[in-house]
């Protein structure tokens, strides 16, 4: 299982929020649930790098799959 850190998650709640006004920071186990398969798939073998690749911008096929 990919883990989420406290500092990942704090990164990506607030990116999310700021970027589409949802509100997501009491959720972070909804997070790891929704994305767990979807970073494994495509991958990622950590939350780290693919919040590093969201938050770039680098990758707006990733982005939209988070959401």
């Amino acid at each position: 299982m990919v883990t989420l850190t406290d500092e990942d998650f704090t990164r990506l709640y607030k990116y999310i929020q700021k970027n589409y006004g949802i509100d997501l920071s009491k959720k972070k186990q909804l997070i790891i649930s929704r994305l767990s398969n979807t970073l494994t798939a495509d991958g990622y073998t950590s939350f780290h790098d693919f919040v590093e690749v969201v938050l770039s911008g680098r990758d707006k096929d990733t982005t939209v799959a988070m959401l």
